[in-house]
């Protein structure tokens, strides 16, 4: 973010999406019964991802939504919109899905919900500096 507030012309606009801490380390960790590194990531931030078929992994930093915020606002960002991404199925329950394109309606209304944020597993936003 500090890269992207330096490079960014004024008025410019910045586009992301980051992980969801708690939504990752839920489908992780706690899914694989490992409490000890669920708590530690969580503390954190920080998990290190091995992606099947790989041999070395890396470390993925996480974000509270909370701590996304802080972060875009800390570099004199302006929020415009944070949105939840699946955060009525995750990304690869869709697969199965017979009517994709009414899930996906649903999907987008329910993005734009504040209160249903913290169940996406990821977070969009939408920052002008």
């Amino acid at each position: 973010m500090k890269e992207t507030y330096k490079v960014l012309k004024k008025n410019g606009i910045f586009i992301g999406t980051v992980n969801n801490r708690l939504i990752y380390c839920k489908n992780h960790e706690l899914i694989e019964e490992n409490y000890e590194l669920f708590l530690k990531n969580m503390k954190t931030g920080n998990r290190y991802i091995v992606w099947k078929g790989q041999k070395k992994g890396h470390t993925s930093h996480e974000f509270t939504l909370e701590e996304l915020k802080k972060s875009l606002l800390s570099k004199k960002f302006k929020i415009k919109k944070i949105l939840g991404i699946y955060n009525l199925l995750g990304k690869y329950e869709m697969n199965d899905l017979k009517d994709k394109q009414k899930f996906i309606q649903l999907q987008i209304k329910f993005a734009e919900k504040k209160e249903y944020l913290n169940n996406s597993q990821d977070f969009f936003f939408i920052a002008q500096k």
